[in-house]
């Protein structure tokens, strides 16, 4: 762990004002400047290719998505760890127009370090494909957890949420808008903490606004939908999303039709169910208003929200605390946590393609 990561506070104030639990604590700004330096320092490096093929051994697909599959390799030499691989084709980037999307991702991902974000370990390309190996998580995918219990217990919830919200926190301070929270997007590890992974939609926008349309729809924010400039809070409205479907086993706004689906995020009439805690559901409609202006925003107040009373802040970064819940793992290799996939063969060409378009990859 950074040096950074490890200067948390051991000791906190906590002041009870109108049910909100104030936290008082260390001004952690000038760790976090550190990082940012650090983040801003590697951005300006040409990150060359680090691998090839050849390296690993391909074992089983983890995961499928629009752009990517995620593959478990093992390496060859050394002492042959298990990695996730994200296999990307170079002819389904450039006609989805996503050349743009799959750079920023290698660029970020080989400038971050973070506890509760997936480690980067290498990049490199062939003729037909993009690659980009990662940390493996044994202890698989978040959905699927969440599938298998239908919900979360509101515990569990406050745990994996809290560690987004520290993840979120460093992101937004280096400059990051992530865009894609999703149960699919965070990987649990062995010992039952989360990393977020999957960065095809995040961007280095430090202070400014962005207004791109992309991410998943059920997860969309008002102002992404309206076409507005947008910047972090969208990060934070998802964080509520996402709560909201740990703790009822689905998200808030789904239809098969999109129009439906975007009016029903606009108009953000969001039905809570019975079980819900009422600081459950204060936290969701605070980090869920149609305004940005009156929505959670910020790190710090969210933490001081009373839905994370019971969190002990510094033993969550510290992972120290006590995991709610740990996955059950049969060896490094185990796939068990992820869902079943079909094994298709990587593409392959006789000749480079789109050596223009990935010459910075």
């Amino acid at each position: 762990m950074n040096r950074w990561l490890q200067n948390t506070l051991n000791t906190t104030k906590l002041v009870n004002v109108s049910n909100v639990r104030v936290q008082l604590e260390e001004d952690l700004t000038p760790i976090l400047q550190k990082a940012k330096e650090n983040v801003d320092s590697k951005w300006g490096r040409i990150i060359k290719s680090n691998a090839k093929l050849s390296d690993f051994e391909i074992i089983k697909t983890l995961g499928q998505g629009s752009f990517s599959k995620v593959m478990l390799v093992r390496h060859l030499k050394g002492n042959r760890d298990f990695f996730a691989m994200k296999v990307m084709p170079k002819r389904h980037i450039v006609r989805e127009n996503n050349v743009d999307h799959v750079i920023m991702e290698k660029r970020i991902l080989s400038c971050i370090k973070y506890p509760f974000i997936i480690d980067y370990v290498a990049h490199f390309k062939n003729n037909a494909n993009l690659f980009i190996v990662l940390e493996y998580c044994v202890g698989g995918e978040m959905h699927v957890h969440l599938k298998r219990q239908q919900k979360f217990e509101e515990k569990l919830c406050k745990f994996y949420a809290a560690q987004v919200v520290l993840a979120l926190e460093y992101l937004h301070f280096v400059g990051i808008i992530f865009r894609d929270l999703k149960p699919e997007n965070i990987v649990i590890d062995r010992n039952g903490y989360l990393k977020i992974t999957d960065f095809g939609f995040a961007k280095k926008i430090d202070r400014k606004k962005t207004k791109t349309i992309c991410g998943t729809p059920e997860y969309y924010a008002p102002e992404i939908l309206k076409k507005m400039q947008y910047s972090y809070p969208v990060d934070w409205y998802t964080l509520g999303i996402l709560i909201y479907e740990m703790t009822s086993g689905r998200p808030p706004y789904r239809s098969s039709n999109m129009v439906r689906l975007f009016q029903q995020i606009l108009d953000g009439q969001m039905k809570m169910p019975s079980h819900f805690s009422p600081e459950t559901i204060d936290i969701i409609q605070a980090l869920t208003k149609q305004s940005t202006s009156l929505r959670l925003r910020t790190a710090k107040v969210i933490k001081a929200h009373h839905y994370f009373s019971t969190v002990n802040w510094s033993q969550i970064q510290k992972k120290t605390a006590k995991p709610p819940f740990v996955p059950e793992v049969r060896g490094e290799s185990d796939t068990q946590n992820f869902d079943r996939q079909t094994e298709e063969p990587l593409e392959e060409e006789s000749e480079e393609l789109f050596q223009a378009e990935f010459k910075d990859f």
